[in-house]
């Protein structure tokens, strides 16, 4: 895990090291309200 990551002090903070490993799914989309599938 460290040789993935590397040196943990450039995330500044702790959700950029999660999205960094794509531990944080997110969802975009063009309108506001609720994701349907």
């Amino acid at each position: 895990m460290k040789a993935a990551i590397g040196e943990v002090s450039r995330f500044n903070e702790p959700p950029n090291l999660v999205s960094y490993l794509g531990l944080n799914p997110s969802v975009r989309q063009s309108r506001p309200g609720p994701a349907y599938p």
